[in-house]
């Protein structure tokens, strides 16, 4: 199975490095800071993400596959569709199927110049009633962020991102945070350590470290692996998960 994967991969890696590319791909995996990059202008560009994650003794989430589409209707702006294909087990209980859908923007709002950093928007809802029965919601559930990236040195950036989460459930907003700094170990090979959490009014906060990288392996094609660690618990339980991805532009 794994050499099919191989030739697979090769493949369309053979295929996209013969595209005509602006730059190379950037994307919002696998780290959980969103670039501030969007897609080049009628450009179409897929993420992709295997993540299994242990969210207490007996509870666990697999996601597969968790997919991000983009594409790009100018220089600066991008649509988005998120899906994810989940089951999760707590206890005695099984739910399986699609999650809702998640449609949505990124506007590029400023350019690196300096001190500066780059400044992207991305706001996007999951639509409750398109998704499985195990996983409708009451409300949308809608996503706010700013994005910030600034480039340290050559190899080394830092992202960025502060905003706002409705789960679709409740009315009370949750804040997130992240920063992630990526180190540029060669043109091929990126790594990248993040902290990031979430914060909701009369609850406790979750705090969170993941590690990973990136490998790319043409302007077009990139492979990441990444897992992360919840620092803080939930009934004496540290999170903690695994992704594996693979993501292409067209």
């Amino acid at each position: 199975m794994k050499y099919y994967f191989l030739i697979v991969v090769a493949l369309i890696s053979s295929c996209c490095a013969s595209c005509y590319s602006q730059t190379s791909i950037e994307t919002d995996r696998p780290d959980q800071t969103e670039t501030t990059a969007t897609v080049p202008a009628g450009r179409f560009q897929a993420e992709i993400g295997f993540l299994h994650e242990k969210q207490g003794e007996d509870e666990r989430a697999f996601e597969v596959p968790v997919a991000l589409l983009k594409f790009g209707i100018s220089s600066n702006v991008e649509l988005r569709l998120g899906l994810e294909v989940a089951n999760e087990k707590e206890q005695e209980e099984i739910s399986n199927g699609l999650k809702p859908l998640r449609l949505g923007s990124k506007f590029k709002i400023y350019e690196e110049q300096g001190f500066w950093p780059a400044v992207s928007i991305l706001a996007e809802a999951a639509l409750p009633k398109l998704a499985s029965s195990d996983f409708k919601l009451e409300n949308v559930a809608a996503t706010a962020r700013l994005l910030f990236q600034n480039t340290l040195s050559e190899s080394v950036e830092i992202g960025y991102n502060a905003g706002l989460e409705w789960d679709g459930d409740s009315s009370r907003p949750e804040y997130l945070y992240s920063i992630s700094p990526n180190y540029e170990i060669n043109e091929h090979l990126t790594a990248f350590a993040e902290a990031y959490g979430y914060f909701q009014k009369n609850h406790h906060a979750e705090q969170w470290i993941d590690g990973g990288f990136s490998i790319l392996l043409s302007d077009a094609v990139q492979l990441d692996f990444s897992a992360g660690y919840e620092l803080t618990h939930t009934q004496h339980f540290h999170n903690f998960f695994e992704s594996v991805g693979f993501s292409f532009r067209i």
